[in-house]
């Protein structure tokens, strides 16, 4: 059931004033939101709502027992068998089938042989990349002593399959939500009402931008159309586009859904294409995703205590493994760790001469120089996973080639670059208006109508969300 069918707008509809104006008590709005979260998911897949469960349950009691226990040796069992089983779940749907291909590419290039490894049909379950982590982490906050265990797993269960968030994320501590159920839901007000309603407006418009990039980006990267330097920059620069207005788009309308409920999830991006330095940009682009692998990954690594360039390459490889199951995500993230490693170096050796530089140009020249190492990270991130290592390096290999703007491309990169200046200006738009009290504030809902009108004419066959399949 995706967000911009007019199936969940039923479906929403129902929820929406269902949770507001009949149920009267929290137990009884936990277990609405709880059952809806359900009937969601399983609308995706109804065989993987028992897989949601148990490694919710899993972890409800796990977490209970770390609480429970003052033995060091047995929180610290509780705590991997937490992580190993989540790990688990998540590599056996997410990874046993590229770790096959991978074994009989590496036998096949030693002995010389071309056998091809079975297909297991091994179907990846909707979201689970997020609600694993989202459960893990709530086992993890309880052992670091940052949360106390919930008594009953109601309300543990309803933060991690709240169904704004459960597909797709953004990926929120089981504490975000936990701690504004507390003794009672917040009434609900125009102000959130207004301001979810504006959030999702301007989601809805961004997804159908980015479905609208979609038919000009797929074919070339399903080998439809040829791919020399041109059309692999015409095919990048779209993508760079079509990938920010889908995910965030997503994010907006999840964040604005849960917000018309009363509930505040974290926004996951801050104008990222605005970043002058790798560095910036993943403090920008899916906030909740980089605040995860920060606090879960890298500051266990040592952070910045000790080898802060080793724990930064390798917080972001894993994270390119997170993303997908194939070697261009691997390669994306080890991409984006080699990017801050140098930048790190080169801000340590070169900062004494900034001071020296024109700001204007330094800023202009440090943005530009972000943007296009973003297009080609945002490449690796698109090649189809069965690409040939060959084939991949050819298609980056085009990105260093600058005479690219030819007769037949240019309106179309114009257009590209049109649609990722005009996703910004939204989220300018947006904040601007959700930011003005609630009292005479004709100008934002005259904002959120035109952009649903925009949205509708953008509206054609539903397309999921590109993050549905991570």
């Amino acid at each position: 059931m995706l967000f911009q069918t007019l199936r969940f707008f039923y479906f929403f509809t129902f929820v929406f004033l269902f949770f507001h104006f009949v149920l009267k008590n929290k137990n009884s709005k936990l277990t609405f939101l709880f059952l809806a979260s359900l009937f969601f998911y399983g609308f995706l897949d109804y065989r993987f709502v028992p897989l949601l469960l148990f490694t919710s349950i899993l972890d409800f009691y796990l977490a209970k027992a770390i609480s429970n226990s003052n033995s060091v040796k047995q929180r610290r069992f509780f705590l991997v068998f937490s992580i190993v089983s989540n790990l688990s779940v998540l590599g056996f749907f997410k990874y046993t089938q590229f770790l096959l291909d991978t074994t009989y590419q590496v036998s096949n290039f030693l002995t010389g042989y071309k056998d091809f490894p079975p297909l297991l049909n091994i179907f990846l379950p909707a979201g689970i990349s997020f609600y694993t982590f989202q459960s893990m982490s709530y086992v993890i906050d309880i052992y670091r002593g940052h949360l106390v265990s919930q008594k009953h797993p109601l309300e543990f269960l309803t933060a991690v399959s709240f169904f704004p968030h459960l597909i797709a994320g953004p990926i929120v501590r089981a504490s975000t939500l936990l701690n504004q159920f507390g003794d009672k839901f917040r009434t609900l007000n125009i102000l959130d009402f207004r301001n979810g309603l504006i959030m999702f407006s301007v989601g809805f418009l961004k997804k159908g931008l980015g479905d609208l990039l979609a038919k000009l980006v797929d074919p070339y990267f399903t080998g439809a159309r040829p791919i020399n330097p041109s059309e692999t920059w015409l095919a990048a620069i779209s993508f760079t586009g079509q990938i920010y207005a889908d995910f965030s788009g997503y994010m907006d309308m999840a964040i604005g859904l849960a917000l018309m409920l009363g509930f505040t999830l974290p926004e996951s991006f801050n104008y990222p294409y605005l970043s002058r330095s790798p560095l910036e940009f993943w403090r920008r682009w899916n906030i909740s995703l980089s605040m995860w692998f920060k606090d879960y990954l890298y500051i266990p690594l040592g952070g910045n205590r000790s080898h802060h360039l080793r724990n930064i390459f390798i917080t972001m490889a894993l994270s390119g493994l997170w993303h997908g199951a194939s070697w261009n995500f691997i390669f994306w993230g080890m991409y984006y760790g080699i990017l801050m490693v140098i930048t790190l170096i080169i801000r340590r050796i070169a900062e004494p001469f900034y001071s020296k530089i024109d700001s204007r140009f330094l800023g202009a020249f440090q943005w530009l120089l972000t943007f296009y190492v973003t297009i080609i990270g945002m490449t690796f991130q698109r090649i189809p996973p069965n690409t040939t290592f060959a084939k991949m390096g050819e298609m980056i290999s085009n990105l260093t080639q600058f005479d690219f703007i030819t007769p037949q491309n240019s309106g179309w990169i114009l257009f590209s670059l049109s649609v990722i200046l005009l996703t910004h200006i939204l989220d300018y738009f947006r904040k601007l208006f959700q930011a003005r009290p609630t009292e005479d504030d004709r100008m934002g809902w005259v904002f959120t109508g035109i952009v649903i009108a925009l949205g509708l004419t953008l509206t054609g066959e539903p397309h999921a969300f590109i993050y549905f399949q991570m």
